[in-house]
């Protein structure tokens, strides 16, 4: 169903269009994504003839086919989407950061040298300088 939303969209020659990004979002899917079916479709003429063949797309279509996702994703027959989980940062590694960081090392250099995540090295380095802005 989406595919063929997708293709709906690249044969669109109006000059209305919306961009990828608001006809995925209205789809509901990564504008990545659609960008990758849509080079898809360039490629391969057989998958376009093949969407054609099914016709226009309709609302009760789209409709029913998001019932049926629904219906799946209850069942568990589906990955949930990705979730960033933070890693677990070592509290070895979390002293070393700290200590090299006050003999003056910046952020930029621990993140390289150490091959940290700048986040992670954000995240260590917060309580330090939460504590030096304190009194004793």
């Amino acid at each position: 169903m989406i595919r063929r939303y997708a293709l709906r969209w690249h044969t669109c020659r109006d000059s209305g269009r919306p961009s990828a990004r608001d006809w995925a979002k209205q789809l509901g899917v990564s504008h990545v994504w659609l960008l990758k079916l849509v080079r898809k479709f360039e490629k391969d003429p057989n998958e376009v003839r093949r969407l054609h063949a099914y016709g226009e797309p309709t609302m009760e279509q789209l409709n029913r086919a998001k019932q049926y996702t629904e219906l799946m994703r209850s069942r568990g027959e589906l990955r949930s989407p990705r979730r960033r989980v933070p890693s677990a940062i070592e509290p070895g590694m979390e002293q070393f950061v700290k200590e090299r960081f006050a003999q003056g090392w910046r952020k930029s250099r621990l993140a390289r040298e150490l091959f940290l995540d700048r986040r992670t090295v954000k995240k260590i380095l917060q309580e330090v300088t939460q504590n030096s802005g304190q009194g004793p």
